[in-house]
């Protein structure tokens, strides 16, 4: 599977990502400092991680589909598109290595995730970003996603408290 926009493409993560992934983005704490995870400890780890994550695109309802975010001119993976399906709707969730923001970049993965989703028949699309992160919210807005509330303490982030968070409730508009 692979789907590309002017600048970037996403694709299913391969093994020999793990160390470009986790130089450009999950082994990087600040950029994942709004993730439901630690930044990883190593290639290694991020190896692991890809190893379970490409053990869902076998399956013919993946309950996760965690794809790279690449780059089209150099083909180094800066990022990760998250999709969770659920029967008629989906979750999506997306982060980029701190050296590629401010390109547009997340916004075309987001772009091309949607389309994705909707192309396999899912109706209905939202996401929970942290409330205080507004740079994927701002991502979301240009993708045609709206405010619907506030979730209360909804998601951990390890990162930033062992307390639950509070997230947007943000639905995509068609």
């Amino acid at each position: 599977m692979r789907l590309e926009a002017q600048d970037v493409a996403i694709r299913y993560l391969e093994e020999s990502d793990a160390v470009p992934l986790f130089e450009n983005y999950l082994g990087d704490e600040q950029t994942c400092l709004y993730l439901n995870r630690q930044a990883h400890q190593s290639p290694i780890q991020t190896l692991q991680a890809i190893g379970r994550w490409r053990a869902q695109y076998e399956l013919a309802h993946p309950n996760i589909l965690v794809l790279a975010i690449e780059e089209s001119a150099t083909q180094i993976p800066i990022g990760c598109l998250v999709l969770i399906p659920e029967s008629n709707h989906s979750e999506i969730h997306f982060g980029i290595s701190r050296n590629y923001q401010g390109k547009g970049y997340a916004t075309q993965a987001c772009k091309l995730g949607t389309e994705y989703l909707k192309s396999i028949g899912v109706e209905q699309i939202h996401t929970a970003p942290h409330i205080d992160h507004q740079a994927s919210i701002r991502v979301l807005e240009k993708c045609g996603f709206k405010k619907q509330g506030v979730l209360k303490e909804y998601a951990v982030f390890p990162a930033l408290s062992p307390n639950p968070q509070n997230c947007l409730d943000m639905w995509l508009e068609d």
